[in-house]
């Protein structure tokens, strides 16, 4: 598409551009960039609305591993102390305490626990070898979700510099804009 000499604005290319989707011969002059990478407002508006919603997105991810690994953790760390209180039952306090744990949400491997637990199979010491398995599996989610809430730290950070590079552009825009209308009237 040609666009005759004495219409060729910034402006106009970039509307062209992004009508047509396709570059332009503007007699001489290079041809006018992606509209995505375009320097005006309504570029960096559409270029911080898609940073912003791609870091919503990994903050989303973020949060939500970060809330699974502590439920995770808590579920673990509270299993290793019910493991270290049935050490010392017996009898009927022994069955109310598997009945106890199958009404929790358990894993697949703790409900194999406490069946083990209700039929004798694991001796004292056992069962503090595995609650303190259950304590380090809840150590490790800890762990886990602490270096989540850095790797957070740092997408809030990149959120808020995209927001400030956006905000500087326009307001660099806005004053070049001024200058221009200034020499104009001049």
């Amino acid at each position: 598409m040609t666009i005759p000499s004495g219409s060729i604005s910034q402006g106009s290319i970039t509307q062209a551009t992004a009508a047509h989707g396709e570059a332009l011969d503007v007699g001489g002059l290079p041809p006018a960039p992606e509209p995505a990478f375009v320097f005006s407002a309504g570029g960096l508006l559409a270029w911080v609305q898609l940073q912003l919603a791609q870091f919503d997105a990994q903050v989303g991810d973020l949060m939500s591993g970060i809330k699974q690994r502590k439920a995770e953790s808590a579920r673990d760390s509270g299993f290793a102390a019910n493991l270290r209180a049935a050490k010392g039952l017996s009898g009927q306090a022994l069955d109310d305490w598997c009945a106890a744990r199958r009404k929790e949400h358990l894993t697949p491997e703790q409900l194999a626990l406490v069946d083990k637990v209700e039929r004798g199979k694991l001796s004292k010491d056992r069962l503090e070898t595995e609650a303190q398995r259950f304590d380090a599996a809840a150590g490790s989610a800890t762990s886990s979700t602490d270096v989540d809430m850095i790797r957070l730290q740092a997408l809030i950070a990149s959120r808020s510099q995209a927001l400030s590079f956006a905000s500087n552009g326009i307001a660099g825009i806005n004053e070049t804009s001024k200058a221009i209308i200034g020499n104009v009237r001049a």
